[in-house]
């Protein structure tokens, strides 16, 4: 069987459940980010993400078609991704503007100057050499951004899309959801051991994983629930201040760095 592959050449492509614009959006697909093509339908095609392994709809005009050399490329060469909640790139045969989330990937990049296939895009403001901030420096950047079910961005997040997020900037590849980066990492056996930049893990009244939030240190997490925020932890669980009762469960505490 002949494999397809696609690249995502716009900001943002909502991953959906079911190909339907009603179906939930179950994650998003970035600029210059690849995917393996499973199954075709009408509007529709069924992916598989080269960074995470994740499986969904994305709509059949909000990419292109590329070749197994360029998501190879992609997939086993990690390109250099945006930082900025905002990153401008000028479509150069055109010049027409797209607006780029933080962690969109910048394939084949020389100096300002990425490529999606034929096409090259300017992307003035862009540093590869930038020292990274800390983990915990770069969670922060998202603070009070609203809460967005399947969301990557600054303009809308969850909680396991802001840990793979923040990660993804400092080089450590971490799955997408809570329930996967769960099983990753090392298993610290106490909260009271955890160190700032671990990831907190929270269960539902299954036991099932079901939240993910950042330590800043052994008493504080932040986390996106409602939006992006500071709570205290304990062995009990995340307490919110606003609400004034516990709202998230303790399960585990996972090191990755």
């Amino acid at each position: 069987m002949l494999m397809e592959y696609g690249i995502c050449n716009l900001a943002i492509a909502p991953l959906r459940a079911e190909p339907t614009e009603r179906a939930e959006q179950t994650s998003q697909v970035l600029f210059g980010e690849a995917f393996e093509i499973l199954e075709w339908q009408e509007h529709w095609v069924k992916i598989i993400t080269a960074y995470d392994n994740y499986t969904g709809w994305i709509g059949r005009l909000l990419f292109e078609l590329t070749d197994k050399q360029t998501f190879d490329d992609i997939k086993f060469n990690i390109p250099a991704i945006t930082n900025s909640p905002v990153t401008w790139a000028f479509k150069k045969s055109d010049m027409s503007l797209l607006y780029l989330p933080f962690g969109s990937s910048l394939p084949y990049l020389q100096h300002t100057e990425c490529r999606i296939n034929n096409e090259a895009y300017l992307v003035p403001e862009i540093d590869d050499d930038e020292e990274r901030d800390s983990i915990t420096e770069t969670a922060m950047q998202f603070m009070h951004v609203p809460y967005l079910w399947g969301g990557r961005t600054h303009f809308g997040i969850d909680c396991s899309g802001l840990s793979q997020a923040v990660f993804k900037w400092h080089g450590i590849k971490i799955d997408r959801d809570a329930s996967q980066q769960a099983r990753q990492g090392q298993l610290i056996e106490k909260l009271s051991a955890a160190q700032e930049g671990d990831l907190a893990f929270f269960e539902n009244k299954e036991g099932r994983i079901t939240h993910v939030g950042i330590m800043l240190d052994n008493e504080n997490i932040l986390h996106a629930s409602g939006k992006v925020k500071i709570d205290r932890i304990d062995e009990e669980g995340i307490y919110s201040e606003e609400l004034k009762r516990y709202t998230h469960k303790f399960n585990c505490v996972r090191r990755f760095i």
